[in-house]
């Protein structure tokens, strides 16, 4: 139980209740990820290179969405905002 303490403190409910957002979120995305590109190829009939497309410009996005915030959190410093 001493991991749940922080510093002389109890862990925050927020905190927590975040934590396991985030934490479901990636696991709901690590499940729904493989299974994606069948689905586009088999039921939606959707070509392999459209599948490919897709995957890259995703992972392209996510990647300069990043930069962006992480760029706005260190010159605003007002990280509790982007959150």
């Amino acid at each position: 139980m001493l991991w749940l303490m922080t510093m002389g403190r109890r862990l925050n409910g927020v905190y927590a209740a975040f934590m396991l957002v985030a934490f479901m979120m990636g696991v709901a995305g690590a499940l729904q990820a493989p299974t994606l590109s069948l689905f586009l190829s088999r039921e939606v009939g959707a070509q392999p290179f459209w599948v490919g497309l897709f995957y890259t410009v995703n992972a392209i996005a996510g990647i300069l969405v990043s930069l962006w915030l992480a760029k706005r959190s260190d010159s605003r410093g007002d990280r509790r905002r982007l959150i």
